[in-house]
């Protein structure tokens, strides 16, 4: 049985449950509800005792923008990854997508691979889409704010 859901913590320079100058608001009634219902009815996918779990953001598709978190199932702690939500790569003419965001995880490594078009929103508002193909390893918390 997954712990239930006790904190958000944000590893990164943010404003209690956004990333600063981010439009998702980990906090609000929906992230929230969306989080508990991963707790209570997923299973371990990642890391041993991890829920990587991805939350439809502006358009709901396969494509459009998701965030994601990783929810600790031993403590009921939850990561947001550090970007306001991540999609395919899109046409910037016709918005046609031309190649699925990918997230690639397993219960039994810490690493995780994402491919995909990435916005990030700065102090002066201007939205940055970065394109990566990577593999990281989740640390959790990994700066003190």
């Amino acid at each position: 049985m997954n712990h239930p859901f006790d904190r958000l913590e944000i590893a990164y320079p943010h404003n209690g449950c956004s990333y600063l100058y981010s439009p998702v608001d980990f906090c609000d009634e929906r992230h929230i509800s969306e989080i508990k219902i991963a707790i209570e009815k997923d299973e371990i996918n990642y890391n041993g005792h991890y829920i990587l779990l991805r939350i439809k953001e502006w358009r709901p598709s396969e494509h459009y923008g998701d965030s994601v978190v990783v929810i600790d199932a031993e403590t009921g702690v939850v990561y947001p990854l550090p970007f306001d939500y991540f999609s395919g790569r899109v046409n910037i003419n016709s918005s046609a997508i031309e190649k699925n965001p990918r997230l690639t995880f397993s219960v039994k490594t810490i690493k995780y691979a994402l491919m995909g078009l990435f916005l990030y929103t700065d102090q002066k508002q201007t939205v940055v889409f970065v394109s990566i193909s990577t593999e990281i390893n989740f640390q959790g918390i990994t700066r003190n704010i």
